[in-house]
């Protein structure tokens, strides 16, 4: 009921959406989501602990999250009898696709029984090959942005209501209602198909690639570490811990400005690069011990080595990842987009005679 309210009402799905933005469906897909997360689900996980005993739950809680993460696949397709049991990679391709016939279905985190109880079950179609995103494409990688545009078009809409009553409809209906509609109605559903829906690509050459990815790396690994130090905080060291955290979410910011060839990702990239090494410098100063100078002295030269490294290949590429994306490489939906689809349910709907007749 969580994961239905996160499509059905508005002020849930701001949060939830994070996590259906991605245009690519992989295992990725399963650990993608929205920072403010647990603020959406509290609602409804908060009531249980007065039914059961909270470790009982948390275990429960996290096996279906585990769970769920490997049904985010392209790979795996149906599993026979499995189907009409657990929730599978292939029900669950489904409901991320933006096709008209996947929107608002399969919400079940391990199981499809209540899909099918409630009438929200929907089978993959093979001749309809899904289509991934939102039905309107944010256009970014940029995390912070991912996170705050759906509140802030919210927001706006709520502004642009009049009423008490009109402005809790807002919050309250589902995303796809259209404000202030008496009697209601929804957005039409863009049409889109694979060969009509053009995905958001960067242009970049393989060692800014690696860069990128070591950074990514880097800044998840130490972010695990920190939280970890967080917990038992020493009062001397938990603001240098804080910085370090805070530091790590500003390098996934810039590493997103240069995947969308942002004009000022050189510049984020220098000020990341100035600010990773006085920071891991400052670390061996603080953690220096008597008569271990030459390890202290070792690691700074080699925060120092990393940093010129990166500089140079940074100054090396900054006309690539600061030149704009061509149309080609922006997400948008080709002008034959709804000839495309139609075509495409038509032969969907002949193969499907055809196999009742045989």
């Amino acid at each position: 009921w969580v994961h239905r309210f996160g499509h059905t009402i508005n002020t849930v799905w701001i949060f939830h959406q994070v996590h259906h933005n991605g245009e690519v469906f992989n295992l990725a897909s399963g650990i993608r989501n929205s920072i403010f997360v647990r603020f959406s689900t509290i609602f409804c996980y908060l009531p249980l602990a007065l039914l059961f005993d909270p470790p009982v739950f948390i275990i429960f809680r996290q096996f279906n999250l585990v769970y769920q993460f490997w049904i985010h696949n392209q790979v795996i397709g149906k599993l026979g009898w499995l189907e009409y049991i657990l929730n599978t990679p292939s029900q669950h391709r489904v409901h991320h696709g933006r096709n008209k016939y996947c929107i608002d279905t399969n919400f079940g985190g391990m199981t499809c029984i209540f899909d099918r109880l409630f009438g929200t079950f929907q089978e993959e179609l093979e001749e309809v090959p899904i289509v991934y995103g939102l039905t309107t494409s944010i256009n970014t990688f940029d995390p912070w942005k991912l996170n705050w545009y759906p509140m802030k078009t919210t927001f706006q809409t709520l502004c642009s209501v009049p009423g008490i009553k009109q402005k809790f409809l807002v919050l309250w209906n589902g995303p796809g209602r259209v404000p202030m509609s008496n009697p209601p109605e929804e957005y039409p559903i863009p049409p889109a198909t694979r060969k009509t829906f053009q995905i958001r690509k960067s242009i970049l050459s393989t060692p800014v690639k690696v860069l990128l990815v070591f950074e990514v790396m880097l800044s998840n690994v130490v972010t695990g570490i920190m939280k970890k130090k967080l917990n038992e905080p020493n009062p001397e060291e938990y603001w240098y811990f804080m910085m370090i955290v805070v530091y790590c979410g500003y390098a996934m910011f810039t590493v997103a400005c240069v995947s969308d060839h942002n004009k000022y990702a050189g510049l984020l990239q220098l000020t990341t690069v100035i600010w990773g090494f006085s920071l891991f410098s400052v670390g061996s100063l603080m953690h220096h011990t008597a008569g271990a100078w030459i390890r202290t002295v070792v690691e700074i030269s080699i925060y120092f080595v990393l940093s010129v490294i990166v500089t140079c290949l940074i100054f090396t590429y900054k006309t690539e990842i600061e030149k704009p994306l061509p149309e080609t490489h922006i997400s948008k939906d080709l002008p034959n987009a709804k000839e495309a689809c139609e075509a495409q349910w038509n032969y969907y709907l002949e193969s499907r005679k055809k196999q009742k007749t045989q």
